[in-house]
């Protein structure tokens, strides 16, 4: 995998990994900071990952990103009901 996509891989999971954390807090304040970041880095991850699969045969691009889209749908798995109702989750799921 070039180093690019690694780095972008890796920017992406620690990213992800931050602002699930702070989505999961129970201080108001963290949740509200980092919700439209993280619904952002999702909803991005989600739609390229989508459209590089829509092209046919997986690209090595897009190979490479299934580790970073099962990161991302296991973070969405631990939200709470209340906070996926405001969402309903993601328009791309």
């Amino acid at each position: 995998m070039p180093l690019i996509v690694r780095q972008e891989n890796t920017s992406v999971c620690i990213s992800m990994s931050i602002l699930f954390r702070l989505y999961a807090d129970s201080d108001p304040e963290r949740v509200a900071s980092a919700e439209d970041n993280l619904f952002k880095v999702v909803s991005e991850l989600l739609e390229d990952f989508h459209v590089h699969e829509k092209e046919g045969t997986p690209s090595r691009y897009a190979t490479a990103k299934v580790p970073t889209v099962l990161q991302a749908l296991s973070g969405i798995s631990t939200i709470q009901e209340a906070q996926v109702s405001l969402y309903l989750l993601f328009p791309l799921l």
